[in-house]
């Protein structure tokens, strides 16, 4: 069986520091080997780096990565038994020696318990469920808030043009009047392109552009102080030591 964080191995590990397809676990002749399948951060048996395949024992601990696991074999143990050799020796005269038979049934490997490992993936699980559902939040505020900074600044910009140009108008408008010869008895009247409605919408949008980039950027503090909440209430577990 392999180990790995894709989802198409046989033992999942949710740990980011585990590779993809991190190691294999194979049964041979009832002895467990394991191998590492070139993985990023390697794998460990007893603390002691795997180089090619190793045989395990019971008791062995595995690490892959931050995961870390004990081997418990089947009975409390996963190597072969053999029967020693029959030494006979001819003790004292008078007393008849029997020989003994013994049989000795296959043994298998066992297999992993992952009682502790199970516990912390879940809970895992669950913190980036949270994380993740405050953090879309927080990102449809920010782009809610980069949309009304952005909107806000437009309208301030166009107002300001609008605002200065029919201001211009008007002031080349005086000095051509000053200009003139006045006419007794004639009052100057204002032209209707100056001073006219383009002052009015060019003053309106640039008070609502201000009011938007205020609300955009209130927004904005907003989101990154909910950001800092989440990291602070509810921060990545670090991985446990098995």
């Amino acid at each position: 069986m392999t180990v790995g964080r894709s989802g198409s191995n046989d033992l999942v590990l949710a740990d980011p520091s585990v590779s993809r397809t991190h190691a294999a676990i194979t049964v041979n002749d009832g002895a467990v080997y394991i191998k590492d399948l070139g993985s990023t951060v390697g794998t460990t048996v007893n603390g002691k780096p795997l180089i090619g395949s190793k045989r395990l024992r019971s008791g062995d601990v595995l690490a892959f990565a931050g995961a870390r696991y004990e081997f418990e074999g089947a009975d409390g143990a996963t190597e072969a038994t053999t029967a020693l050799p029959v030494t006979r020796d001819t003790g004292p005269p008078g007393i008849e020696r029997t020989q003994g038979q013994y049989d000795i049934g296959t043994q298998h490997g066992g297999s992993i318990s992952n009682v502790a490992g199970n516990q912390y993936m879940s809970y895992v699980n669950q913190i980036t469920r949270e994380r993740e559902s405050f953090l879309r939040d927080i990102a449809a505020t920010k782009t809610k808030a980069r949309w009304l900074c952005w909107i806000g600044l437009a309208a301030t910009i166009v107002g300001i043009v609008l605002f200065s140009g029919s201001i211009m108008q008007y002031m080349a408008w005086i000095i051509d009047m000053l200009r003139r010869e006045p006419v007794p008895g004639q009052i100057p009247q204002l032209p209707e392109d100056v001073m006219g409605p383009t002052l009015f919408i060019g003053f309106g949008l640039y008070l609502a552009g201000n009011i938007l980039l205020i609300i955009g950027i209130v927004l904005h503090v907003v989101a990154t102080s909910r950001r800092k909440r989440v990291d602070r209430e509810l921060p990545m577990p670090r991985p446990p030591a098995f």
